[in-house]
């Protein structure tokens, strides 16, 4: 295979892929208002019917399998063509990558920098035994905690993705996201992370778009520090991807503004102080009511109507129920259910609980 082209079936492979799975990327997510119905559709066909679609769900295995096959079989029909227009046929599908891998990593980035991608642990999970957590949670909630962790973590996404921009530092940056994608997929395979395929896709992308420098590297450290010589990186017509990047983080930054979330103020956790059958209610960032009873179970009511004195709950049955409510003093407040009982509940300081405690000690005695 020529030196300094990546193997064109693979990125024609990860290409297919990003075009006909209905991932959720950013900019590109409006492609699955067409993508879920024709996928539906060819399910259908087969008798399959009422199937999910989303990351290592039984759906998005069979459209990943499906597209690996489709992917395989255009390449063969269209060998001749790509053939003869090698050198174009590499550099679209080159580009292309190159921004869905940019665009994804400046996303979770700034999600990262902005603490959105690893919020604060919800109200209930901090009243939950660790022994009941599922390993997932358990790591997401985890992770909000720090917010040290989510800056470096979300500044190297950030800095390693700008690096693309730019011909010298190009490489470097390819480098530093398919080191930071190994460490993506080990974690969603150890704790169970339900974007394992995702992750794996990701990875194959940025180890096709490394395949000079891995390439280099191997046959530097096989012949046993004899250096062979540097592959040629392809030329790109860098005015025009900076162009599509620097639009695509524009459109990025304001999807991510628009889209951001409302803070319910009566977000948090809530102790009894008079109720004869609940010790705590939780209201999260997902707005939901979370009622535990004294024996210790749960019910949790998705919020689906907020008024300045009551709140419209739905259980899992879609049976509703209007809460009212009353704020006594600083942190007490007054609930009535629909069947008019009252239970009083005070607000607590969830700062002092010390897994919020976001503190790094040198010395620690």
């Amino acid at each position: 295979m020529k030196k300094g082209v990546e193997p064109l079936f693979f990125l024609w492979t990860w290409t297919t892929v990003f075009l006909f799975c209905p991932f959720q990327v950013p900019i590109l997510e409006w492609k699955n208002n067409f993508l879920l119905p024709f996928w539906n559709a060819v399910f259908g066909l087969f008798s399959v019917r009422e199937i999910l679609i989303f990351s290592d769900s039984r759906g998005f295995f069979l459209i990943i399998t499906i597209l690996l096959a489709v992917s395989m079989l255009s390449f063969i029909i269209f060998r001749k063509f790509i053939r003869d227009y090698k050198v174009r046929v590499f550099e679209i599908l080159h580009y292309f990558l190159l921004a869905c891998v940019f665009i994804i990593f400046v996303k979770y980035g700034l999600d990262k920098l902005m603490m959105q991608q690893f919020p604060s642990p919800e109200s209930n999970l901090m009243f939950t035994e660790l022994g009941n957590l599922d390993k997932d949670i358990l790591f997401w909630t985890t992770m909000g905690t720090s917010r040290l962790f989510n800056w470096i973590t979300g500044g190297i996404e950030v800095f390693a993705a700008l690096f693309l921009l730019f011909k010298r530092t190009r490489r470097m940056g390819l480098i530093a996201l398919l080191l930071f994608t190994i460490y993506i997929v080990i974690l969603n395979f150890s704790f169970n992370i339900g974007v394992k395929l995702f992750s794996l896709i990701l990875l194959g992308t940025l180890l096709t778009l490394n395949w000079n420098t891995l390439t280099f590297l191997f046959r530097f450290f096989l012949s046993f520090g004899e250096e062979d010589d540097q592959p040629v990186e392809k030329k790109v017509y860098l005015p025009i991807l900076k162009v599509v990047l620097g639009a695509s983080l524009i459109v990025l930054l304001v999807q991510m503004n628009t889209s951001s979330k409302t803070v319910n103020n009566l977000q948090g956790a809530y102790t009894s102080i008079q109720s004869e059958t609940l010790d705590y209610i939780f209201i999260n960032q997902q707005n939901y009511w979370i009622e535990q009873s004294k024996t210790g179970e749960r019910q949790s009511f998705e919020i689906i109507g907020q008024g300045k004195t009551e709140l419209k709950l739905r259980d899992d049955f879609g049976a509703t129920k209007i809460i009212q409510f009353h704020k006594n003093d600083e942190n007490n407040y007054r609930f009535q259910d629909t069947n008019g009982k009252y239970f009083t509940f005070k607000k607590m300081d969830l700062s002092k609980v010390n897994i919020l405690h976001d503190e790094t000690q040198l010395i620690v005695r």
